[in-house]
């Protein structure tokens, strides 16, 4: 076989992988929660509730209120922000740390000393980057998200 066959081949069996696992995630998806739906953990709320399938602030049934305290979208917005902003924070540290690693076991090379500089100044406009959009989704949101 010439080497064109052999790279079709090589993308086909990659593409018919991929199909077989992306099948295989829809089949445990669908039938995940048709089991859930009908297990005896099932969620029964009020008239005035909605059922989340993800436990929000230990909670299963939500009201349906119109304050931002109350409303299901809100308290979803402020968990996603609270665990970006502890993921950046620890991604930030993390970087810095190793940029200060690099650049003090560089030992005179100077590619290293600008790769450890690099680091850490990246992971500080990381940081200045998830601050404004932290602002910005402030502005938006009236009376702020972390209140």
């Amino acid at each position: 076989m010439n080497s064109i066959s052999q790279n079709k081949m090589k993308n086909f069996k990659s593409l018919v992988a991929g199909g077989l696992l992306a099948a295989a995630m829809l089949t445990q998806f669908i039938t995940a929660h048709a089991v859930l739906a009908q297990g005896p953990n099932r969620v029964v709320c009020g008239d005035n509730q909605v059922a989340v399938a993800i436990p929000i602030n230990g909670q299963n049934c939500i009201d349906k209120g119109t304050t931002l305290e109350t409303n299901p979208i809100f308290l979803l917005l402020t968990t996603i922000l609270k665990f970006l902003s502890v993921g950046v924070g620890v991604a930030a540290v993390g970087g810095i740390v190793y940029g200060g690693y690099l650049y003090l076991t560089a030992r005179g090379n100077s590619s290293k000393t600008t790769q450890g500089v690099i680091t850490i100044i990246n992971s500080l406009v990381g940081v200045l980057l998830y601050a404004l959009m932290f602002a910005i989704i402030n502005f938006l949101v009236p009376g702020g998200v972390l209140q």
